[in-house]
């Protein structure tokens, strides 16, 4: 177990050196905003460094001395970092984020190399058996093989039924640049496994994940107050969902934490091209962690242009008509939103560049299965417009209207929890498997009933206007997505936490914790309640259930790491209630 928590740590130092100078500089350069630029810095650093490889792939260098070159921009760009001062710039705008993310990050990769705690126990195998969960998590692994082995994806699936383009590349192109700048490959059969590729790529991972609770953490304390942010991490401390979600490689996390960045950089103040020109960088390697992020940039583009349209109103109105002060205005909001275009498109493109290369079958049957319901067997050699016949000459039009209407409703459909109510009386830990199940489907469950109250009363109630506004203008964004995931998606209760509510679940935390900080001990009551009830669901789905015997089987390290963990949060939460209220 010490070998295992030095080893995680010292990758985990390893990880900012390769991302920090990088990012810190390039959101020096394009963000004026100081205020803003922390949260953005990561982004930068991880997107940067891929595209410098994917770069020097595409040209023909070789994996063996685009690894060279790798170390080589690591090492001078750590030098002219740490000559502009860099160790006087934190990811973190205090202690305790800094405290509360190292001790979650080591209990996430200690928990995943069981039953002996050591770093040989850590691998690909071990984390599907204990989430129970499918291959998904091998697809940016096995991407990242075909980067550092010179693998063509048409030679092999990523994996079975599945191709290259199936997912976002981001998370596999990452862990190639860890592989390449450390000098490790793998070596195993495809599909196989061995410790030391696969603990960096899990530690890789769970780092890029875990951005999102440090995105959570930066619009907390910049919008909400540092009390806000403290109680946001502790409801996140102690969320299955959340939890699962980091410790499982898929990157469905990393996309939402690049969501709140570009949404960072929109909100500098001064906003001009190079800003835009940021956020669009940010929205589009979203869309390259995952496909996902559609659903969000869509009604994100939108709330960002009625924005732009409303600003330019007002200032015509409030300016003299003129063709002269007409055009400076055109041009002060077509500059950002090309920049803005210009940014999405330089990472977009390259990527459908590829898609298009070779892209397989798979491709086609996510969008037949979401949009018409229908399986592979069901669509094969048909024309998209010929499917689209099909389906609507197959469905009643009502029909149609009621699953979408079903779907929009589904994740807050309150029968679940009347049927896990029923089953308490009857047995404590058939409705502790029921709540600990429907948490991946529902983010009534997900969340907590007692959080989405508080939500909803934050919102209503919220008496600052700066940050209601925000935290408005965040749920119209996930609203917007569950809508078009509503009335796209054809299957019954399709709408499933796993494909759409991963910001929602984000914005649902903070929308909870300013609800505590604006209404009082009542509130905090409430709030304690649900982070109590997402508790017990994250002690039964990980300790209490099925999972004990190869849990318990580490011995009394993780035991004494979850009660060491428990205290850090539990210090956070209370020293988060007695800090004073922000002043108005």
């Amino acid at each position: 177990m010490v070998e295992l928590s030095f080893l995680s740590l010292a990758l985990l130092v390893l990880l900012l050196g390769v991302i920090v100078p990088l990012g810190s500089m390039l959101a020096t350069s394009l963000v004026d905003d100081a205020s803003w630029r922390p949260i953005l810095v990561p982004a930068f650093g991880v997107l940067g460094m891929s595209a410098l490889l994917s770069t020097m792939l595409a040209m023909g260098t070789s994996p063996e001395q685009a690894a060279w070159l790798l170390r080589l921009v690591v090492a001078l760009l750590l030098v002219a970092w740490l000559r502009r001062g860099g160790l006087g710039v934190s990811l973190s705008k205090g202690g305790p984020f800094v405290v509360w993310a190292t001790a979650y990050y080591s209990l996430l990769v200690g928990a995943a190399a069981f039953p002996e705690g050591t770093f040989a126990d850590l691998a690909g195998g071990t984390v599907r058996r204990m989430t129970g969960l499918p291959i998904d998590n091998l697809i940016s692994y096995n991407f990242a093989r075909y980067l550092t082995e010179g693998i063509s994806p048409d030679a092999l699936e990523v994996v079975p039924t599945w191709s290259a383009t199936s997912r976002g590349p981001l998370a596999g192109t990452f862990t190639a640049v860890m592989w390449l700048i450390l000098g490790i490959r793998e070596t195993e059969h495809w599909l196989g496994t061995t410790p030391a590729p696969y603990f960096v790529y899990h530690c890789s991972l769970v780092f890029l994940n875990l951005l999102s609770a440090y995105a959570v953490w930066n619009f907390a304390e910049q919008i909400f107050g540092r009390r806000v942010a403290l109680l946001s991490l502790f409801a996140l401390s102690l969320n299955s969902f959340f939890f699962i979600n980091l410790f499982f490689e898929w990157p469905k996390l990393f996309m939402t934490y690049l969501l709140f960045a570009g949404a960072a950089a929109l909100s500098a103040r001064g906003m001009g091209w190079k800003s835009a020109l940021a956020a669009g960088i940010c929205f589009g390697g979203s869309l390259l962690a995952h496909d996902m992020a559609l659903l969000y940039l869509l009604p994100a583009v939108g709330v960002l242009g009625i924005l732009l349209l409303r600003s330019y109103r007002d200032e015509i109105r409030s300016t003299a008509s003129g063709r002269f002060v007409a055009h400076e205005l055109r041009r002060c909001y077509l500059q950002p939103a090309a920049a803005f275009v210009l940014g999405f498109l330089a990472l977009v493109l390259p990527w459908f560049v590829f898609k298009k290369a070779f892209a397989g079958p798979s491709d086609a049957r996510l969008v037949y299965l979401h949009l018409f319901c229908l399986t592979a067997d069901q669509i094969e050699n048909l024309r998209f417009v010929d499917v689209v016949r099909q389906y609507l000459a197959a469905n009643d039009a009502i029909a149609m209207l009621f699953t979408r209407l079903g779907n929009l409703w589904f994740p807050f459909d309150p029968w679940h929890s009347g049927v896990t109510v029923a089953e308490l009386f009857r047995s404590p830990y058939q409705a502790l498997a029921k709540i600990a199940h429907v948490s991946f489907f529902q983010l009534l469950h997900a969340l907590s009933v007692p959080l989405c109250l508080l939500l909803a009363l934050g919102v209503r109630n919220a008496p600052r206007e700066q940050a209601r506004t925000t935290l408005r203008r965040f749920l119209l964004v996930c609203v917007g997505a569950l809508g078009i995931a509503a009335v796209s998606f054809a299957c019954p209760q399709s709408t499933l936490n796993h494909v759409w509510a991963y910001p929602a679940l984000l914005v649902g935390v903070l929308g909870a914790a300013y609800a505590v900080d604006r209404l009082g001990s009542w509130a905090g009551l409430v709030f304690a309640c649900g982070v109590a009830l997402n508790g017990v669901v994250f002690l039964y789905a990980f300790w209490l259930s099925e999972q004990v015997p190869v849990l318990l089987s580490a011995g009394s390290s993780y035991l004494n790491a979850l009660a060491l963990y428990g205290a850090i949060a539990l210090g956070s939460i209370l020293g988060g209630l007695c800090l004073p209220e922000r002043a108005e």
